[in-house]
């Protein structure tokens, strides 16, 4: 294994930690995915302006949020 494929999959690992990559994916779908996350790692105060008013039952935010994010957003209000 070449130096190369470690740091790849040093790269990957990190993604895969910092995002759940679910569902159909493209090529754009993936990093527009990564791009708004770095973003909001990046200026967390993003998500003071970011206020979504809807009802959201099931496990999509179980399945597409991190214990650590939920736990964050319920501290900040932005879910209840």
């Amino acid at each position: 294994m070449s130096i190369q494929n470690n740091l790849a999959e040093n790269k990957n690992s990190i993604l895969q930690a910092i995002l759940r990559l679910r569902g159909p994916k493209t090529i754009e779908s993936v990093e527009r995915r990564i791009r708004a996350t770095l973003k909001i790692r990046n200026h967390p105060e993003f998500l003071d302006d970011l206020r979504i008013n809807r009802n959201v039952s099931g496990d999509f935010a179980i399945n597409n949020l991190k214990l650590i994010e939920w736990a964050d957003l319920l501290e900040r209000g932005i879910i209840t």
